[in-house]
């Protein structure tokens, strides 16, 4: 399970305070909503990638193990 993330395109290469921090807030509802969905399984973990500023991808994956969140970036 994947599941996209963006927040607001910075604006001359700055995230306002208040972006920063609905994206922070909603990344931290997608993990809690993940693990979950994790402890149903108990096999994989969650992977957090970013994948461009102020965008995300989090998902289940059976590369992390189960009760861990890994953040990586493209």
């Amino acid at each position: 399970m994947s599941i996209p993330l963006t927040s607001i395109p910075p604006a001359g290469g700055k995230i306002p305070t208040s972006a920063a921090d609905q994206a922070d807030m909603l990344l931290d509802l997608v993990v809690e909503e993940l693990r979950h969905l994790a402890r149903q399984d108990r096999s994989c973990g969650i992977l957090v990638t970013r994948t461009a500023p102020g965008r995300f991808c989090v998902e289940l994956s059976d590369q992390v193990p189960y009760g861990l969140t890994w953040e990586t970036g493209t």
